[in-house]
């Protein structure tokens, strides 16, 4: 393959895709859409809510083992059935935040637009990544 094809090559897959590349190093970095996803109509260009999550929950630091396992830990405590709703959400996802920021884990990056877009498009995190188990509702 010649330079100005992988050069191609990656310009395109660099605008489609979302990873997490590894160094020599052991380094991980994020790599996300160059542009995200554009057209020459306005209303056609945007992020997607799922990349602007991801990129947000690498701010916070909930991608490290810590994170994993502080959101694990802290959304097993709900399990929705019925009345959850929210404002239930709300208030776990003020305690993972707060869990975060006192283990460390959020960036020197993040700012306050973070916070919003985590509040506003990770509606039901996956409660399983580290236990394997299933959710129940907490008695405490």
């Amino acid at each position: 393959m010649t330079a100005t094809r992988r050069t191609r090559v990656y310009e395109r897959e660099s605008c489609l895709y979302a990873d997490m590349e590894a160094y020599e190093d052991g380094t991980l970095q994020w790599n996300s859409p160059a542009a995200g996803f554009t057209s020459d109509c306005a209303a056609w260009s945007f992020t997607p809510p799922a990349l602007r999550l991801a990129e947000v929950m690498q701010q916070m630091g909930l991608f490290t083992l810590p994170g994993l396992k502080a959101a694990s830990e802290i959304w097993a405590a709900l399990e929705y059935r019925e009345k959850e709703d929210h404002h239930d959400a709300a208030v776990l996802m003020g305690r993972l935040l707060e869990r975060a920021q006192a283990e460390g884990l959020i960036l020197g990056s993040a700012a306050d637009d973070h916070v919003s877009t985590l509040y506003r498009d990770w509606q039901i995190p996956c409660t399983t990544w580290i236990s394997g188990s299933s959710p129940s509702r907490s008695t405490s």
